[in-house]
């Protein structure tokens, strides 16, 4: 069965590999916790991706394919302050990141989909794990 959900990393090789296992962890904690029919039927899949590399090959870009009802997130991390932070920081990063990609979607006009309750609740479970950095 397809997680609705997935969270992975394009990490350059100095990237230790606790903070992309970190982030690959995202998936499963998500799907756990969060059910996307809970907002609507306008979204059935979410992609994430944080690029943690030094230039600018990859950059960010973020799509809502309508027919297919996903959300494919690629999204740029300061390479610099992800590789320097703190582990702990580092969950807070990675997580604000999250939620920053979901405010970009509001220009999407996604129909039947509560995206304000779904980032909400979204900030809501990192909060209870200590994970989010306030702005």
């Amino acid at each position: 069965m397809n997680k609705p959900f997935s969270v992975t990393a394009r990490a350059w090789k100095d990237v230790p590999l606790e903070k992309g296992v970190f982030i690959h962890s995202l998936t499963d904690l998500i799907n756990e916790q969060i059910k996307l029919s809970d907002y609507g039927t306008g979204v059935a899949e979410y992609n994430f991706t944080a690029i943690i590399e030094p230039d600018e090959f990859f950059p960010t870009k973020y799509r809502y394919l309508k027919s297919k009802k996903r959300i494919d997130a690629e999204i740029r991390m300061g390479y610099e302050q992800a590789l320097n932070a703190t582990q702990d920081d580092f969950k807070g990063l990675v997580t604000r990141l999250y939620l920053d990609t979901i405010d970009l979607l509001e220009k999407e006009n996604i129909q039947d989909f509560d995206l304000k309750r779904f980032r909400q609740d979204l900030e809501d479970l990192f909060e209870r794990m200590g994970w989010v950095v306030s702005v």
